[in-house]
């Protein structure tokens, strides 16, 4: 049997490809608010960091700490790193650039890595994923809409009610308290159902057989045997 092999043929000519990435550039660019671009000139017309870089630039350095200043250029009063414009340090141009990315209807509140997506495709900042991620992490609208993965709840189960005073009850212990007395612990009882209470000192080092003793003297005695110790 004759096996056929496919040969490397273009389907479609250059110039299609040509046209459809123009397209693609021209719709990224509409996706910017022409507001925004012009805040961003003005901002980065008198932020010092902007400035800083630009001297820099200017002077011929290559490097600067983490930014490479190679790839920074500048297209009408923007300065692009990697061709991704470089968002001023200001607090309200950032909120309104990540709101515009998150909580717009288009965007549909998307996660943390989603939005610094959206976001890296037009711009930059240093430091972003942390700001991004402290915003959506309490984004109100994220945490409803965000779907539920765990297992139903189940029902409530509420404490059983005691049926009469010192029937259930719940004990513990503080040690470790000034020595008063030749006694440097307490112990507490509290009774479930009138939350009356017993404090008894006594020794940190108390045996089971001493406070089995103090258990028949201050509760037994009073108040019967309990039904419930906890």
């Amino acid at each position: 049997m004759k096996h056929w092999q496919n040969h490397s043929q273009i389907l479609l000519p250059e110039d299609a490809f040509e046209a459809l990435q123009a397209n693609t550039t021209a719709t990224i660019s509409l996706e910017i608010d022409k507001e925004l671009l012009k805040e961003s000139r003005t901002l980065s017309a008198v932020n010092k960091e902007i400035q800083q870089i630009r001297r820099e630039k200017a002077n011929g350095t290559t490097r600067d700490g983490k930014i490479a200043l190679g790839i920074c250029e500048e297209n009408s009063g923007l300065l692009m790193y990697n061709g991704l414009i470089w968002i001023p340090d200001n607090d309200i141009l950032r909120l309104r650039i990540l709101r515009d990315h998150h909580d717009a209807q288009a965007a549909g509140h998307p996660g943390q890595a989603r939005t610094l997506e959206l976001i890296r495709r037009n711009f930059y900042r240093t430091g972003q994923w942390k700001y991004i991620h402290r915003y959506v992490d309490y984004c109100y609208t994220s945490h409803c809409i965000k779907p539920i993965r765990h297992a139903p709840f189940g029902m409530l189960k509420p404490l059983e009610l005691p049926h009469r005073p010192w029937d259930m009850m719940s004990m513990d212990f503080i040690t470790a308290l000034l020595m008063s007395n030749g006694k440097d612990a307490l112990w507490v009882i509290i009774d479930w159902l009138t939350k009356m209470g017993h404090f008894v000192a006594c020794h940190g080092t108390m045996n089971p057989e001493d406070l089995a003793d103090h258990f028949l003297q201050q509760v037994i005695r009073p108040h019967g045997l309990p039904s419930d110790i906890e």
